[in-house]
C-alpha cells in the first residue's frame, strides 16, 4: 500500500499562510474543533454523504455549514480538501498542522496516560508541576488507557516515562522468572 503525504503538504502550505496572516492560532483551534466533529460517528456519516455532490454545491453547503464559526483560512482549506475530495484528511491535517504551530512556538508536546479520565482539575495539577520542571511551554494530551491498572505514562520526544502499575507488573513477573 502507498502511502501518501499530502496531509503534510497541506498542513505546511496552511501554517505558511497561517503565520502571514497572524491567525496561526485560530486555525488550529479551527482544526481541533472539525477533527473532533469528524470523529464523531454520526458527523462522518452525514460528511459522506454530501462529499460526492457537485463541487460547487459539496462548497456552498460547506460554506453555509460553518460560515462565521471558522477563519476564512480554515473554511477555504475545508474547501480544497472537498473539492480534492479529501475531506478524510482533515484529521491528519490537524496532528501535522499541530506539530508545526508548536515547533514554530517552541511548545514541547506531551501524551499523559492514566488508568482512568482524569478530571480537569487533577489535568491541571499535572501540566503545572511538568511545566514547572521543563521550564518551558507544554502542550498535553492526556489519555485514558485502563490497561495500564494504575500510574501514569509520559510521551515525550519519542520516549515514554512509564510509572503503571502495568509495568511494574511486567517488571515484576520478568524479575521472578529470571531467578
Amino acid at each position: 500500500m502507498i502511502k501518501s503525504n499530502s496531509h503534510i503538504k497541506y498542513a505546511r502550505a496552511l501554517h505558511k499562510v497561517a503565520l502571514q496572516a497572524g491567525v496561526e492560532q485560530r486555525v488550529l483551534h479551527d482544526l481541533e474543533n472539525l477533527s473532533l466533529l469528524f470523529a464523531n460517528p454520526k458527523f462522518s456519516t452525514e460528511i459522506s454523504k454530501i462529499a460526492f455532490l457537485q463541487k460547487n454545491k459539496l462548497e456552498k453547503v460547506l460554506k453555509e455549514t460553518f460560515k462565521g464559526a471558522l477563519a476564512e483560512l480554515t473554511l477555504n482549506l475545508l474547501i480544497l480538501l472537498a473539492r480534492a475530495r479529501k475531506l478524510v484528511l482533515l484529521p491528519r491535517v490537524y496532528d501535522a498542522y499541530t506539530k508545526l504551530y508548536h515547533e514554530h512556538k517552541h511548545v514541547e508536546e506531551l501524551k499523559i496516560c492514566t488508568a482512568r479520565k482524569l478530571s480537569a482539575e487533577e489535568e491541571q495539577l499535572y501540566i503545572d508541576k511538568l511545566q514547572q520542571k521543563l521550564d518551558k511551554p507544554i502542550s498535553v494530551k492526556f489519555i485514558a488507557n485502563p490497561a495500564l491498572i494504575g500510574g501514569i505514562q509520559i510521551y515525550s520526544k519519542g520516549y515514554v516515562t512509564d510509572y503503571s502499575v502495568k509495568n511494574y507488573l511486567e517488571r515484576l513477573k520478568k524479575h521472578l522468572l529470571e531467578n
